[in-house]
């Protein structure tokens, strides 16, 4: 299963320079989830919209004899190639199109093939983005849009759109012993957010 997440601000004149990809290298594991929010036993209550993503803090990488340590990131890149066209951006995702563009352009266009060196400024950069996000309260960049695009293999894929989405909690550990380091992000949607999930 191939993952690719994007993370923008869902202001109208936001030009997505702080936006971030994750992709199924970064991401250990996803699971979202829905509840009423008032704790009554009513159907007609409110909804909330969580949302945990496991990822993790890369570090030890080396390219192994002859084989591409990176298959699914460069895959995602060979994608956003292969599909760097307005045409290409359907259904839940074309009312983003051009925001997804402008990140897609912002992430990939400089990179032609993944390796250790810009594989972990990748991951650095989507780290400290996350960070300064968690960090971030009552601005304008409080809220973000989410968008999962997930291959199912066999050319079935599905897309997720989280909108309106703040960190409840961001954790990142750091393990010495197994020299390795993992993060867990944690989103909540706006309370008032009348579109919970599209899923397609």
């Amino acid at each position: 299963m191939n993952f690719k997440i994007s993370i923008f601000n869902n202001k109208s004149d936001e030009n997505n320079q702080d936006g971030m990809i994750l992709t199924s290298d970064e991401i250990i594991s996803v699971k979202y989830r829905t509840r009423t929010a008032e704790y009554r036993n009513f159907a007609n209550t409110d909804s909330e919209v969580v949302v945990r993503i496991r990822g993790k803090m890369l570090s030890g990488l080396k390219e192994s004899d002859g084989e591409d340590s990176f298959t699914e990131i460069n895959s995602v890149l060979e994608e956003y190639r292969n599909n760097n066209s307005e045409s290409s951006t359907a259904g839940i995702k074309k009312p983003y199109q051009e925001k997804l563009k402008l990140l897609n352009d912002n992430v990939f266009q400089d990179i032609k093939k993944f390796d250790p060196g810009n594989f972990y400024e990748h991951n650095k950069r989507n780290i400290t983005g996350l960070t300064k996000w968690a960090l971030d309260y009552k601005s304008d960049n409080e809220y973000k849009d989410v968008i999962m695009e997930i291959n199912l293999g066999n050319d079935k894929t599905m897309d997720l759109l989280f909108e309106n989405m703040y960190v409840r909690n961001f954790e990142q550990e750091f393990d010495i012993e197994k020299g390795n380091g993992e993060f867990i992000l944690e989103l909540k949607q706006k309370y008032y957010n009348g579109d919970k999930i599209k899923i397609e």
